[in-house]
């Protein structure tokens, strides 16, 4: 499951300098976008490599990046992250679920579900006294099934593949390297159009730019 050929290959290369990923049931990307915050109006699609030539130079605001995954939506983003916050986790759950990852540059992992608007879960795998919400134990055990040694070593899986891939056992399907790459409805959310920080959520002070996203495929190519 961790091994370089693993669908999640690209958390230690595109998303090495870190990265925040949801995914909602029942909703469009164009609706993903705006509970954002962002216009889906002038949203566009291209690929991982298109909006690295795109935005390369933008360093004020969040690069988003959604598309279907089964009946899922996911949208990621690689700069200082909106989708780790209550308010914006809050309205793509409305009526629905809605699972967040977050990895931050330091390393550290959270995962967080929120079910029609609430908290349901939020905890760092491996970490039971981060332990958070109303119903947190079925993720909680899932991921920490998936951390189980994945070799004759007793090596663990890696905190992050471990919880991408009890995501995708839930959702029907891998958020995967061509996945990312792919073409997607991509935006730019302003800081300007940012929803205020969470006081109580961990999120980097400094998020990668768009060059940092220039180096990482640069790195992944060669």
């Amino acid at each position: 499951m961790s091994t370089p050929s693993s669908p999640w290959e690209w958390t230690s290369t595109i998303g090495g300098t870190g990265f925040c990923v949801t995914f909602t049931h029942g909703k469009t990307p164009h609706e993903v976008l705006a509970c954002y915050g962002a216009d889906p109006g002038r949203a566009a699609l291209h690929t991982l490599y298109e909006s690295a030539d795109k935005y390369e130079e933008t360093s004020e605001g969040t690069l988003l990046r959604t598309g279907p995954l089964g009946r899922w939506t996911f949208c990621y983003e690689d700069g200082v992250p909106e989708g780790i916050k209550t308010q914006v986790l809050h309205r793509l759950s409305q009526g629905t679920d809605t699972l967040a990852l977050f990895k931050g540059g330091d390393g550290l992992v959270t995962f967080t579900h929120f079910h029609d608007g609430n908290r349901a879960a939020q905890f760092e795998p491996g970490r039971p006294h981060t332990i958070d919400g109303d119903d947190p134990q079925h993720f909680w055990q899932a991921i920490q099934i998936a951390r189980q040694p994945a070799d004759n070593n007793g090596r663990p899986v890696l905190s992050i593949h471990a919880a991408l891939h009890a995501i995708g056992q839930h959702i029907g399907a891998d958020f995967d390297t061509s996945t990312l790459n792919g073409s997607m409805l991509t935006a730019l959310l302003p800081d300007t159009d940012r929803v205020p920080r969470d006081i109580t959520t961990s999120q980097p002070s400094n998020g990668p730019s768009r060059r940092s996203l220039g180096r990482a495929i640069q790195a992944d190519t060669q």
